[in-house]
């Protein structure tokens, strides 16, 4: 289970659900975890989408991500993450990044997978 620490601004892992591991410090608005791997995880912050490969133990910025405030992570081929204000919905799917500027009702290709 992952949680975050407002307080402190750090990512919190528990896997018994009563003692909770602190991990790293980062200043995020939201954070998804991988479906298919419970080590991978993506957090927005203000500059960036970043992304941790070690259970939120370290972070780095995602090469090429838009800037988004809110994601989920529905299943391992789907990634989705909301650019609030700017009304852009950003979807990432197994052949690339997916942006619609009109709330959702057509995508345009933003970044192919390769």
């Amino acid at each position: 289970m992952y949680g975050y620490d407002s307080q402190s601004g750090q990512v919190l892992v528990s896997t018994d659900h009563t003692t909770w591991d602190r991990r790293a410090r980062v200043a995020l608005a939201d954070f998804a975890i991988s479906p298919a791997d419970p080590n991978l995880m993506l957090a927005t912050t203000q500059q960036n989408l970043a992304r941790s490969a070690d259970g939120g133990r370290t972070f780095t910025p995602a090469a090429a991500a838009p800037l988004v405030q809110l994601l989920d992570w529905p299943k391992a081929t789907t990634l989705v993450g909301l650019a609030t204000g700017s009304g852009e919905i950003h979807v990432a799917t197994d052949n690339g990044i997916h942006t619609s500027r009109d709330g959702g009702r057509t995508f345009t290709m933003r970044v192919p997978m390769s």
